[in-house]
């Protein structure tokens, strides 16, 4: 069986391949004002994230759990948590998604 930290390693890699694929996890089905708008804030929160701003990613991405949810935007809160030193909240979160992980992207055991 593989530990949580093996296991969060793939989910990065398998969120990251994700994001580059399509830009975005919400890039091709938002259509409403509102997704639209949430759209733009996840992106904003991932450029606040790569700048090293983490406190301003993770209220983007928070503010964009208001629309819409999902496992890439919870990643990056549990990430911004973690960037802040805020472990009590990310190792949570990060335990969460752990426990989405689709068996296929577990690779062998």
């Amino acid at each position: 069986m593989r530990g949580i930290g093996d296991r969060l390693g793939v989910l990065a890699c398998t969120c990251a391949a994700a994001i580059l694929m399509v830009g975005s996890p919400h890039e091709a089905q938002a259509n409403s004002p509102e997704e639209e708008a949430a759209l733009l804030l996840f992106k904003e929160g991932r450029a606040s994230f790569a700048a090293g701003d983490y406190q301003e990613a993770l209220d983007r991405f928070l503010k964009t759990t208001e629309v819409v949810d999902n496992i890439y935007i919870r990643y990056y809160i549990a990430r911004s948590y973690a960037a802040l030193n805020r472990c009590a909240e990310a190792i949570p979160k990060l335990a969460e998604l752990e426990e989405q992980l689709p068996p296929e992207a577990e690779g062998p055991r």
